[in-house]
């Protein structure tokens, strides 16, 4: 077993990140969802107890950790859990930070002053373009949908930030979706390159190439320039982080702050790796921290060649997923890089 280091920063902050995936169900069909399946409960499914229970085991690890927990709920879509408010509230319980990842359709204002009320601390919506883009993804009505419960979740003073999945279609609708967030008040808004993986593996050919990274990252740098005193900018994407030199992160979360729980217990280093390498039902989750499995993840001159070689993989490391969702390697380089610089 490793030693690791109990502090693994992310953006010189002490927190470790959960993502739980506490279902599968969900209301939407979007076509790049890393999902596979839709269907309702299975045998395999995590009970309501058992979430209790990891909400309990990943407060117990995070003070281990010496961190401050983050969970992330998602699923599927979180909100169609009838205890999700439950879960809210213990985790609030014992002072962890509670996400929510959702469509954004469900957050009747009813709904929202019940997750106000369990002390919810952020709202993430996904939104991924204007509204004809975001509807061809989605589903007809899911922007205006969408955007409802943004507002629903903006009048019960829910701290929300927009995140957009990027592809070669909706790529520079990204200034006037930052637009329309800053009239709406949203406070934060992220975006991430589309992983062909699980339904979105069918847009493989609307994937980002290496030279769209490119060009989308200098748009994006006008972008935040002109909008960064309006709204916040969370791009946590490595390619990104190297481009722009922000030299005081980790890079690539895996190994480094943070793990995901999936609706049947799996642990996995990265949702959108999809690899399997623990079942909270056998496994703990200093147990899985702590595996030789994270090595090249920590130590990235174990990487392959060109992040392995590269002066800026320890702020890097490049993507994990997008790695593997390219070339089947989770160890590869990152093929939408464009920044790389070898060893002097």
């Amino acid at each position: 077993m490793n030693t690791v280091p109990i502090c693994y920063y992310a953006h010189g902050k002490p927190y470790f990140y959960l993502q739980f995936h506490i279902n599968t169900e969900c209301n939407l069909r979007c076509k790049h969802c890393y999902q596979e399946t839709y269907e309702g409960k299975e045998d395999s499914q995590l009970s309501s107890e058992e979430i209790n229970d990891i909400i309990e085991q990943f407060h117990n690890f995070s003070k281990i950790m010496g961190l401050r927990g983050v969970i992330n709920f998602t699923g599927g879509e979180p909100l169609l859990d009838k205890k999700f408010e439950e879960y809210i509230k213990n985790t609030r319980e014992r002072q962890m930070i509670a996400k929510v990842l959702s469509n954004g359709t469900l957050f009747s204002d009813t709904r929202a002053k019940s997750l106000k009320e369990a002390d919810l601390n952020v709202v993430q919506v996904s939104i991924d373009g204007l509204r004809e883009t975001h509807d061809n993804i989605r589903g007809e009505g899911a922007f205006d949908e969408a955007l409802e419960g943004l507002k629903n979740c903006i009048a019960n003073d829910l701290q929300t930030t927009v995140m957009m999945t990027v592809n070669k279609k909706n790529m520079y609708e990204v200034e006037p979706l930052v637009k329309l967030c800053t009239e709406l008040g949203v406070k934060r808004f992220g975006c991430a390159r589309m992983i062909p993986i699980g339904h979105g593996a069918l847009m493989k050919d609307e994937s980002l190439t290496k030279e769209d990274v490119k060009q989308f990252f200098k748009y994006l740098v006008k972008v935040v320039k002109k909008y960064q005193k309006k709204i916040e900018f969370v791009i946590h994407d490595p390619v990104w982080l190297a481009y722009r030199k922000i030299r005081n992160s980790v890079g690539c979360s895996v190994g480094q702050f943070g793990l995901t729980v999936m609706h049947n217990g799996d642990i996995m280093p990265c949702r959108r790796m999809n690899t399997v390498i623990g079942n909270v039902r056998e496994n703990n989750f200093l147990e899985i921290w702590h595996s030789d499995y994270f090595e090249p993840f920590r130590n990235r001159r174990l990487l392959e060649e060109q992040c392995s070689s590269c002066k800026s993989v320890k702020f890097c490391g490049g993507c994990r997923a997008i790695a593997k969702g390219v070339t089947g390697n989770e160890l590869a380089g990152d093929p939408h890089c464009f920044v790389y610089k070898g060893r002097k």
